[in-house]
């Protein structure tokens, strides 16, 4: 059995798909085919169901092959870097889970610096969900995890990394009746206006409560799961979105103009934190580490404050 098969059957379940395991590995999709060809003509078992519609999905041996595969190739990457050289050097593939505000905030920013430092170093991107994310790492599904926690001492059985605490800000276009020249706002002032919320439980709960702490109900006028979707409906209507990071751009995806207002008031956060499993075999420096350390630079230089106050 080769390990390049292992690894190109991991990027079809990963993915789904030939074409796009194709694309990840660099290689053609009738590689990725033939690769899962030969593990299922050795290991004389269905590793895929194929379907037109529905992509490739794992059968229950696809299933356990996939868990197999995941711990060989992880202490096969571990062997190569422990004996690679200079510390500082990592090759091979990092999953890396990601909540999607930080997916185009924090991943650029690191895929850039990792490159530099370790150009043989294969970073891959799942988007998670908030509540459902510690799993994957539990499961091996990724590597490490970029997201948002209310407290992270509930996950001490991870390594947690606090990279900081971003305050609530009020977007809204220019213009609107709030756009007053005022860093602040009250939350009885934005409380006046319907309010574009993330649907994600957890955000919608943390949000929604610090205004009924106050005595406030505000009004839901949308939900929306996509960072773009909700600059859309505030760059043209009076909404405002409670946000903890800023987007790239302060135009929305329509072409209006976006400002952010600060809250007066002292509001309660989430923690943006990158985890990992603990190590249970080397207190060498690992892929994994190296990526903690870059979040932690990025932070620390000031320079997420492009995106977010904290």
């Amino acid at each position: 059995m080769k390990i390049d098969y292992l690894r190109y059957f991991l990027a079809a379940a990963t993915h789904g798909s030939f074409s796009t395991a194709g694309v990840k590995m660099h290689i053609s999709p009738t590689s990725i085919g033939y690769a899962v060809n030969k593990l299922e003509e050795e290991l004389k078992t269905t590793l895929f169901v194929r379907t037109p519609s529905k992509g490739l999905t794992l059968t229950p041996d696809g299933g356990v092959l996939q868990e197999w595969a995941r711990q060989l190739l992880s202490e096969i990457e571990s062997i190569e870097n422990h004996f690679s050289g200079p510390d500082d050097e990592f090759r091979g593939e990092l999953v890396v889970g990601c909540q999607e505000g930080l997916l185009w905030s924090l991943m650029p920013r690191v895929i850039r610096v990792l490159a530099d430092k370790h150009p043989e170093l294969r970073i891959s991107m799942i988007s998670t969900d908030l509540g459902s994310d510690f799993a994957l790492l539990e499961q091996g599904r990724i590597d490490v995890l970029l997201t948002f926690v209310l407290d992270p001492s509930e996950h001490n059985a991870h390594q947690v990394s606090d990279l900081c605490r971003p305050e609530l800000l009020a977007m809204m276009r220019e213009g609107h009746p709030l756009d007053d020249g005022a860093e602040f706002a009250t939350l009885a002032e934005l409380a006046a206006y319907p309010h574009v919320f993330n649907n994600e439980p957890t955000s919608f709960d943390l949000v929604y409560e610090t205004y009924r702490q106050r005595g406030l109900t505000p009004n839901v006028g949308f939900l929306s799961n996509m960072s773009a979707g909700a600059q859309a409906i505030v760059g043209s209507s009076d909404c405002i979105s409670p946000r903890f990071l800023r987007p790239v751009s302060n135009l929305s995806p329509l072409g209006d103009a976006l400002i952010f207002k600060r809250i007066k008031e002292k509001t309660p956060s989430p923690a943006i934190v990158v985890a990992k499993v603990k190590s249970r075999t080397s207190d060498r420096r690992t892929k994994h580490d190296a990526f903690v350390e870059v979040c932690n630079e990025l932070f620390d230089s000031g320079e997420m404050r492009a995106h977010c106050v904290y």
